[in-house]
């Protein structure tokens, strides 16, 4: 029969679940120095609310739920609530009546995949992209599940601390932080957990192996995290990089407008002259404004530098060689002259965006790199940009588009700038005109909305109203302007060519700073391909193809072209696929390359580690001593010992005090039923008190292992699964031995 001793009250379920709903969106409240706005945090507390309310639930709906298979059902409901809950919050268009579907799945991959990528991008504080905000809920969420159930399925609050502590002191690690006072609240709400159930008789033990656990857990995050640097190489924003993340449209103003001048980079060119250095492109206009793509599979992209999109052999072209030094730049974005050809010496893996002909580096960063890159020198002519016509290739036609929701002004506007004009080259030249002429200036005090650059079709036609903007703003203007007409656009981001430097010698060295950020329109041209164009005042200059006078040219003869122009490299890898080191190729795999496994899978499974590591220690000396016993080297006491102890486990009441028939009626009464295996075992260990020293002990394994089987088929859900992974007798030797 079981111990029909009173037993010690315990506080009901739902108190753990409400301080928990407390202390997880505080362990997550330091984040604050690590991540921009407040959009990240309330998601977090919202999804971890309602996990936590759903297991609270189910409880209240199933009373039997701590008996058998029933007691993971709160477990099971919270699973299911965050799964839905993360889905309809990054992924709702895929979701069938809110549950997740295959298509759901593979959102999630896409949005987790860029919110990786724009973590490493960016430094702290980081812009929380609908890709960080998955992440951070979707770890919210596997935070509440496990936290629900060690604190009010398993009644083992304590052991919360293994993931909430780490969780709250993960920020220090990542920047320096001088007020503590979040992370000390977060402690603090921890304890609430504690403190909402008390522990019944002999669990006391778990306080102490959650504390213990807590701080062993917080120093393999701190070890994992801090070695690390963040993803810009070390720094905050204001102080250490400048950004380029995923859209680097959205940080572009900020930099520039930064009180301090960081040095973004060091270059040299073969020909000594300074260029223009690309980033990336976006192309994408939508009611918000620009925003990138979302990034690629990194399996999809070639590792070859892929032609320049409609560029012909009749363009007359030159080969520059760059030697790039980066130092503060943060991002993915390779820093490149367009079109680049290749890059060589780049020891991290790397991708090219066929589409962008740009350079990615796969979820790194790319400051302190070194690398040499090929490009182009283009110089095409007034009549070749004029032969172009107004002709659009099918696939480049949304580019070519207005949409009827802007403001009239842009449209109206374009039209009357560029009226009498009759070809995209003659528009081009008039937009880029009207915007550089007098009644516009340039100023980096730009309209915001949410906290960012109002990058919006509104913020074009406000700017238009005004006359006064910075770079992004001009940008802006002539590519929407240029859609109004039917001209293909998008906006290229990156630096001026910067200043030269004197290096005592007679080589020419660049340096580039947060001052030269810029972004300027890049227009396509049938034959010619996307060329850029600069409208902003008072920052840059023209190419000789838009300069004002370019125009009078075309009344000239067209000059002679060599007869045997410079050969496009091909795209095709069967044909140009390169040697290891050739220009035109990417170093994919170098000597210094690291590991791209994202830092969280890291820490993921350092904490399931840690949480599996004492049921493996478990069976190991369950092996150990059943072996002992099996050779002959133990007697049925050492069997006897392991049967005890499992019983234990299971929450059956055993004591070391009471004698072992006394034991064994417990364990039967808790199998419902005798057992000829439990008597075998029993009559073994009597037996043994009475043998002579130095006779033969029965072998009682198989009948060992026979009542522990039953044992466990016996005891509720809830007992098999804190006995498999937490074992309280060894939990309570680790706490013996270390007080």
């Amino acid at each position: 029969m079981r111990d029909a001793r009173p037993q010690p009250p315990v506080a009901p379920p739902w108190r753990s679940s409400a301080a928990l709903a407390l202390a997880i969106p505080l362990a997550f409240a330091s984040y604050r120095e690590v991540l921009q706005q407040n959009d990240w945090w309330f998601a977090i507390a919202l999804t971890s609310t309602l996990v936590l309310g759903a297991a609270a639930g189910a409880r209240a709906l199933v009373p039997e739920v701590r008996r058998g298979l029933r007691a993971s059902i709160p477990t099971l409901a919270a699973a299911l609530t965050a799964v839905v809950v993360v889905s309809l919050g990054s992924a709702p268009q895929t979701t069938l009546f809110g549950l997740p579907t295959p298509a759901t799945l593979e959102a999630l991959a896409q949005v987790a995949g860029q919110g990786l990528a724009s973590l490493a991008a960016q430094p702290a504080p980081a812009i929380a992209d609908p890709g960080v905000i998955l992440l951070f809920t979707a770890g919210a969420g596997f935070l509440a599940v496990l936290c629900d159930l060690w604190a009010a399925t398993l009644r083992t609050p304590a052991l919360t601390g293994c993931l909430l502590i780490p969780a709250a002191l993960a920020p220090a690690a990542i920047v320096p932080i001088d007020d503590y006072f979040w992370i000390a609240l977060a402690i603090v709400a921890w304890l609430l957990v504690l403190v909402a159930q008390r522990p019944s008789r002999g669990r006391r033990a778990w306080d102490v192996v959650g504390v213990v656990g807590g701080g062993v857990a917080a120093a393999i995050v701190a070890t994992m995290i801090a070695p690390t640097p963040s993803a810009s190489g070390g720094g905050s924003a204001t102080t250490g990089s400048i950004r380029s993340g995923v859209n680097p449209v959205v940080t572009l103003g900020e930099d520039l407008r930064r009180e301090e001048t960081i040095t973004a980079l060091h270059y040299t060119t073969e020909s000594g002259a300074g260029h223009y250095l690309r980033l990336t492109s976006v192309d994408r206009f939508t009611e918000e404004g620009w925003e990138g793509d979302p990034v690629p599979d990194p399996d999809s992209l070639p590792e070859v530098a892929p032609a320049p999109r409609g560029l012909s052999d009749a363009v007359l072209r030159e080969t520059e060689v760059t030697a790039v030094e980066v130092s503060s730049l943060g991002g993915a974005w390779v820093p490149l002259p367009y079109p680049a050809l290749g890059v060589e010496g780049l020891e991290q893996d790397a991708e090219w965006d066929p589409q962008l002909t740009a350079l990615r580096l796969d979820r790194r960063s790319v400051r302190g790199t070194d690398f040499v890159a090929t490009s182009l020198v283009l110089t095409p002519t007034p009549q070749q940009l004029q032969a172009a016509g107004t002709i659009v290739p099918e696939d480049l036609a949304p580019l070519a588009a207005a949409d009827t929701a802007w403001p009239s002004v842009i449209a109206e506007t374009a039209a009357s700038v560029t009226a009498g004009s009759a070809t995209s080259y003659e528009r081009a030249l008039a937009l880029q005109e009207y915007l550089r002429s007098g009644p516009f200036e340039y100023s980096e005090i730009a309209p915001e909305r949410d906290g960012y650059d109002d990058t919006s079709a509104g913020a074009v036609a406000a700017f238009l109203d005004v006359k006064s903007g910075y770079c992004v703003q001009f940008a802006s203007a002539m590519a929407l302007m240029a859609r109004t007409l039917g001209i293909p656009s998008r906006i290229g981001l990156g630096f001026l060519p910067g200043e030269e430097v004197d290096t005592g010698g007679d080589e020419q060295r660049w340096r580039v700073t947060s001052d030269d950020l810029h972004a300027w329109p890049e227009l396509y041209f049938e034959g010619v391909g996307w060329i850029p164009f600069e409208p902003t005042t008072q920052r840059g200059e023209p190419a000789d193809y838009a300069e004002s006078g370019a125009l009078d040219e075309l009344g000239a003869e067209t000059p002679l072209l060599p007869d045997t122009p410079t050969p496009l490299p091909s795209a095709s890898p069967s044909t140009q696929a390169p040697e290891r080191g050739d220009v035109g190729a990417v170093d994919v795999l170098g000597d210094d390359d690291e590991a791209g496994v994202p830092l969280p899978v890291f820490v993921l499974l350092g904490l399931l580690a840690l949480a599996l590591l004492p049921a493996l220690v478990r069976e190991v000396l369950r092996r150990r001593r059943l072996g002992l016993v099996r050779r002959g080297r133990a007697g049925s006491e050492l069997a006897w010992r392991e049967l005890m102890e499992t019983a234990r486990d299971l929450e059956i009441p055993v004591s070391a005090t009471a004698t072992p028939r006394s034991n064994a009626a417990a364990i039967a009464a808790a199998m419902n039923a005798p057992d000829h295996d439990l008597d075998a075992v029993l009559g073994a260990v009597e037996g043994e008190a009475y043998r002579p020293a130095g006779s033969g002990a029965a072998d009682v394994t198989s009948s060992v292992r026979a009542v522990l089987r039953r044992l466990h088929g016996a005891s509720p859900a809830r007992s098999r699964l804190a006995a498999m992974l937490w074992p309280r007798t060894l939990l309570e030797r680790l706490v013996n031995a270390i007080s």
